[in-house]
């Protein structure tokens, strides 16, 4: 039997961010949803093919052993023989931000000439357009569009390349590099970079961080973006001004809006100045400004 598993976890929210990064290598999709009004999540993995039900096990052991918290419960089950990737296809509708139009081959718009459309097959990278946090971000360029025109842009944690397509669209004189730690993130924001026919704007390889050579002058950007999750945020704030130049702005995202104060203090004691958040859900995105008074 090695059709399509599903894997199931209910867990406390304070634990989302941290429990994404442990059990994410061993899935090949990720989902996560609140229940209702309470601060419990539930978390949705697909495997396809027989899930290594061991290592899994052995990781979420260490998770709750590292933490202190009780054991936690979960449950594997073979998922009906279908085409799954068809029916992912027509439950991914075509999605609006403001001007942005996200949408896969399945489903392009015949959208009016102002309409900014990103074509996207998300495939084994986050970044679909459908999560809060993506969300916020496109909406965070869209408002930074109205008054600024970057010329440099990095885009760290890639995921699918939905954000660094969406400032090729936006801003067409911009060079954008997009990083990513996963070598599958750095192949899919590649093949729809090519899509969307801005692969020459969108310089894209595997990094744990930041660029590997330190910026100097000009060869600072304009504009970061991180969709990540918190606790990655906060480590890299202490660099995040190295390779931003004075004035210029970051879009922080992925972050719990439980975890807002803790990352704003950071980057506040760094030099950066809110310039604007927005809500949505649970999920808080934040627009700072470098050293800008």
């Amino acid at each position: 039997m090695t059709g399509i598993w599903e894997f199931h976890l209910k867990i406390s929210e304070d634990y989302v961010p941290l429990i994404e990064e442990y059990i994410e290598p061993y899935m090949d999709a990720l989902s996560l949803f609140k229940v209702g009004d309470t601060n419990i999540w539930e978390i949705h993995g697909l495997i396809d093919g027989l899930p290594n039900v061991d290592d899994i096990k052995k990781t979420l052991s260490d998770f709750s052993n590292q933490l202190g918290c009780r054991p936690l419960e979960y449950d594997f089950r073979e998922l009906p023989a279908r085409d799954w990737v068809a029916e992912n296809r027509l439950s991914f509708p075509k999605i609006r931000y403001g001007r942005f139009t996200i949408h896969g081959s399945h489903n392009r718009p015949l959208a009016p000439n102002s309409a900014l459309n990103l074509e996207l097959e998300a495939g084994r990278a986050f970044g679909s357009g459908t999560h809060a946090s993506t969300e916020g971000c496109l909406r965070a360029l869209l408002h930074l569009d109205q008054f600024f025109k970057p010329k440099k842009i990095l885009d760290i944690g890639c995921g699918s390349g939905v954000l660094s397509i969406a400032a090729a669209r936006l801003w067409r004189n911009t060079a954008i590099v997009a990083l990513d730690i996963d070598s599958d993130a750095v192949k899919t924001t590649q093949e729809n970079a090519k899509l969307n026919r801005v692969a020459q704007r969108i310089y894209c390889y595997r990094s744990e961080g930041f660029p590997m050579k330190e910026p100097a002058g000009s060869k600072k950007f304009d504009i970061i973006t991180a969709n990540i999750l918190a606790g990655p945020l906060i480590q890299m704030a202490p660099k995040t001004g190295r390779w931003l130049r004075v004035g210029g702005f970051v879009v922080l995202s992925g972050l719990l809006s439980s975890q807002e104060r803790e990352v704003l203090g950071v980057y506040n004691s760094l030099g950066f100045n809110a310039f604007a958040r927005r809500q949505i859900s649970d999920w808080t995105t934040l627009v700072l400004r470098y050293k800008f008074i």
